[in-house]
């Protein structure tokens, strides 16, 4: 029989080659696109955490004041050049709109989408040496240009593809990149709304006490260096710090208002975020300390003249300048460059600074700037032209400075408690109690059981709790041992974690009784406390150590304390004791050994819940 020569011999053992490379191929793939989409969501997680912190409505977790990514969120870097839109907004739509592409790609993409993978891995590479090199390794960051790394790194391990089943999704790249920026737009807006009725109504209060504040003649309230009339319509004194962007902002508005007007006398105190000359402030602002003493020295060498030149100067640069970059400019400035480094590292340019410190503690000092005019504080100045509004309402005859003496910090604690918005608390699943559930004074505490002003704040509040049927004491954990709290930036107590388990241990075994017990020999017994001196303890309260060891592992104790953490976060506790007085803030419960609490829960007393 003759073979038809029109068709080739089917060769099977090739067909099963290709079809099982094929399959190779389209495996690879799969796994390529699973691992990529799961490096895209962690990615963009981690930038949502960011840019939820940034709009107020968490705190990340290990990010506080002084943390690596708020001052990673300060830096150049914390936004892009010349928009101020932040960086982390950028990444949330960034990441949000490679995962949708990158979804309905499949994992199959072309040379051109490769090229935008490789694009974004070098700026991680960037921003991640850029955290290490301006010392802000914020762990948030970190993760999301870990996870972007991640990302490019399965997509190169991908077979190359070519043809039609490569896949180039530019379009659902820019529609998602531009749904999302348009999303952090509105949300921006929103908050930025929120914040500014805040401070409108807070100028409102300010403004309106001008009016009426009474004229105190005691000893004059005014700087060292002023600048303007003694005898002044408007007399402003602002304690600030020079690396501070809201005083450079208050700064601005400022010295144009005085330069328009010949009755207004402006001073300058000093509050330094710093602990190098300022033991009651967070490590947030390196160099304001010795910024501080430049405008010091310069007032010492050249008058009232040579410290205006300097705060100027210092302002320009943010406060930021090197031992180069100072001296070369002193000259130009009209200062002998020897005379002003001996009159700058002098303990005269220091001993002014800690008396203005000294000064705005006694003043309530919460957060730089803090503007008074004519002896009132100006709250609400971050409103829009709070300054010049609250200059212009000024109307009265020209005084000294003799006129005005501001409130203390006694007036000022209780009148910012007074002003705080009330914040619902987040609920307890592990509710630790002490007073009846319908008292009309309720005091909740965020703390630790091995920090001492915990400790003292705990035992005032207690006291008021069982002294008063109407008040109720609201314990709730907050643990500085990052083993146990993500939130707080560093571990401060390593057996904080064991201490509040133990309380809770109790009270899964003796119930709220147990507690209490629990925790009062807790706080006496800070100093010497291990894991043997607590299962000691709950032995002499009655309980067997196994069983007392077996609970303390469980995991319903970490989450009772998990719970307060997160609870703490969304309220936005950054420092302990963290206080609430019937839903609303105090700041500071305890002035020079004197306790608010009775105070404040009488005011609490007379307002309607």
């Amino acid at each position: 029989m003759s073979r038809d020569r029109s068709k080739p011999p089917v060769n099977t053992l090739d067909r099963s080659n290709t079809e099982g490379a094929s399959a190779t191929i389209a495996a690879a793939w799969r796994r390529s696109a699973r691992a990529g989409a799961v490096a895209l969501t962690l990615a963009l997680g981690a930038s949502l955490v960011l840019a939820l912190d940034h709009l107020g409505a968490l705190q990340a977790p290990g990010c506080g004041l002084d943390g690596a990514c708020a001052r990673a969120a300060r830096s150049a870097l914390g936004s892009i050049p010349g928009l101020g839109w932040p960086t982390a907004f950028v990444g949330v739509a960034w990441f949000a709109a490679l995962l949708a592409a990158h979804l309905s790609a499949r994992g199959r993409w072309t040379s051109g989408f490769r090229l935008v993978a490789h694009l974004g891995v070098l700026a991680s590479l960037v921003l991640l040496a850029a955290l290490f090199l301006q010392d802000t390794p914020c762990p948030w960051c970190m993760g999301v240009h870990a996870a972007n790394v991640a990302f490019w790194w399965f997509g190169l391990r991908a077979p190359r593809v070519n043809g039609p089943t490569a896949r180039a999704p530019w379009t659902v790249l820019a529609l998602v990149f531009a749904a999302t920026t348009g999303a952090l737009v509105v949300a921006q807006r929103s908050s930025d709304a929120a914040r500014r009725a805040t401070a409108e109504a807070e100028l409102a209060r300010s403004m309106a006490e001008l009016k009426t504040a009474p004229t105190r003649g005691d000893a004059a309230f005014t700087g060292r260096w002023r600048r303007g009339p003694e005898r002044a319509r408007a007399r402003v004194v602002v304690f600030t710090d020079y690396q501070c962007p809201d005083c450079k902002r208050v700064e601005e508005e400022l010295e144009l208002y005085a330069a328009a007007h010949a009755d207004v006398a402006l001073s300058v105190k000093h509050f330094p975020m710093c602990p190098q000359c300022n033991a009651n402030a967070p490590d947030m602002h390196p160099n304001a300390c010795w910024a501080a003493r430049a405008a010091e020295a310069a007032g010492a060498s050249g008058g009232i003249d040579g410290f205006w030149r300097m705060h100027r100067w210092l302002f320009a640069r943010s406060g930021s300048f090197t031992k180069e970059e100072l001296e070369p400019a002193l000259p130009g400035l009209g200062f002998d460059v020897a005379a002003f480094v001996q009159a700058l590292n002098a303990p005269a340019s220091l001993a002014p600074i800690t008396a203005d410190v000294a000064e705005a503690m006694q003043l309530g000092l919460a957060r730089t700037p803090m503007v008074f005019v004519n002896g009132v504080e100006l709250r609400g100045w971050d409103a829009e032209g709070a300054i010049t509004r609250a200059l212009e309402s000024v109307r009265d005859d020209a005084r000294d400075a003799a006129a005005d003496r501001p409130a203390g910090a006694r007036e000022k604690i209780l009148g910012d408690w007074r002003a705080e918005s009330v914040k619902r608390m987040p609920p307890d699943r592990f509710p630790r109690v002490l007073g009846r559930a319908d008292a009309r004074v309720v005091i909740t505490l965020f703390g630790d059981f091995l920090d001492e002003f915990t400790v003292t704040a705990d035992r005032a509040a207690r006291a008021q709790a069982l002294a008063h049927d109407d008040v109720r004491y609201e314990y709730r954990h907050f643990p500085t041992n990052q083993a146990c709290n993500p939130v707080v930036p560093r571990t401060i107590h390593k057996l904080a974690c064991l201490a509040a388990m133990g309380a809770e241990a109790s009270a899964q075994v003796q119930e709220s009784a147990g507690f209490w017990t629990m925790h009062d020999w807790l706080m006496e017994h800070r100093v010497g406390f291990d894991d043997a001196v607590l299962q000691d303890r709950a032995v002499e309260m009655g309980m067997e150590r196994p069983l007392f060891w077996e609970v303390l592992q469980a995991q319903e104790i970490l989450d009772a304390i998990y719970d307060d953490v997160l609870a703490a976060k969304e309220l936005g506790v950054e420092s302990i004791p963290a206080i609430w007085v019937n839903e609303k803030r105090l700041a500071r419960w305890q002035l020079e050994g004197e306790d608010l609490f009775p105070v404040v829960i009488e005011e609490a007393r007379a307002l309607p819940r």
